[in-house]
This record gives structure tokens, C-alpha cells and sequence, in this order.
């Protein structure tokens, strides 16, 4: 398949978009040695594969919230997944997992409109360098926007590089998340 070629940041960056189970696959080479998919996945089947990734995820963004590992609720992402709410998209590098990004697209409760909840985004940080996130995002918005979502709606902890990231790409704070203990 041809590619495009770009230069990105001093590197050749060569992209193809192909279909994947129905839902749009970009595949991405930078400088020839690296081999980056993305392609749409379901959680329910992947999480088994991907604790070590999980755990990462959680000491880097969530270790003061729970000292636990990660102990996904599979049942219920799989009733998401089949009523066609779940959205997750993965990072792929040689055939393993190295990020991933997941959410779901719903009516929302109070008014008559739908709006897609961002729940994870998580990439390896040797894979962070260039637009991995970006594109993580940009595949779970899209997959959105073809669901009938008029809005979505991020979570990031404050000052964060996240939060940062998704004020660059026309985000806004819109409210507060508290937590406390009881």
C-alpha cells in the first residue's frame, strides 16, 4: 500500500488509513524502524492482555487514588459493548499493546442529545514522542461523532499533561470532579 510521506520533527513519518472492522485503522512507520497500529478493540478482550500496561497507567495517573491494581468490571464493559456504548481504540507496536484509549457514546440523562464520556488514555512513555495520543483521541472522537455524539466529555487531573493536551485541541473546563473518602 502507498504511503504519504511528511517530515515530522526531523524523522520520516510514512501514515496509510485502511479499514478494521468496520471502524477506521491508521497504521503509522517513523524513520522505517518502528511499526505503530491503531485499530479498534474491545476492552473485554483485551484487558487480560494488557495488566502490566494497566498498572503502568495506574502508578503514573492514579497511585494516590488507589493502591490496588487495576480490576476492570469485565461483565459490565461487556454489556457496553454489546449495546454498542463502548468505544476503545489501541496502540499497536509489533503485534503488543502500548496504548489505548476508551469511552462510551450514550444518551445523555438529562437532555436529548448524546455525548461520549472519555474514560481512559493511556500510551507507554517510549511511544509518546509525536502524535500517538493526539491520533488516540482523534479516532475515539471520530468514532464519536459517527455514533451521534454532539459533545464529549474528558476527565484530567488538574495541571496535567492531559489537561494541558486537550486545552490545545479545544477543550474546556466545564466543571469540577471532588473526591473524597467516606
Amino acid at each position: 500500500m502507498a504511503c504519504r510521506r511528511r517530515r515530522r520533527r526531523g524523522g520520516i513519518l510514512c501514515r496509510y488509513d485502511t479499514r478494521y472492522g468496520g471502524l477506521l485503522c491508521q497504521a503509522v512507520c517513523v524513520g522505517g524502524w518502528v511499526m505503530l497500529e491503531y485499530r479498534a478493540l474491545r476492552v473485554s478482550e483485551w484487558f487480560g492482555r494488557a495488566c502490566d500496561l494497566a498498572e503502568a497507567h495506574r502508578l503514573e495517573t492514579e497511585r494516590d487514588f488507589s493502591a490496588e491494581r487495576a480490576d476492570l468490571d469485565l461483565a459490565a464493559y461487556r454489556v457496553l459493548e454489546e449495546s454498542g456504548a463502548a468505544v476503545a481504540f489501541g496502540l499497536f507496536s509489533d503485534g503488543a499493546l502500548v496504548g489505548y484509549v476508551s469511552g462510551f457514546v450514550v444518551r445523555h440523562l438529562h437532555y436529548d442529545f448524546v455525548v461520549a464520556q472519555h474514560d481512559l488514555l493511556f500510551v507507554e512513555p517510549r511511544f509518546r514522542k509525536g502524535r500517538a495520543a493526539l491520533r488516540l483521541l482523534g479516532l475515539f472522537e471520530e468514532e464519536a461523532r459517527r455514533r451521534g455524539a454532539v459533545r464529549i466529555l474528558y476527565h484530567a487531573k488538574p495541571d496535567s499533561v492531559f489537561a494541558r493536551l486537550l486545552e490545545r485541541t479545544g477543550a474546556r473546563c466545564e466543571e469540577f470532579v471532588f473526591c473524597k473518602g467516606v
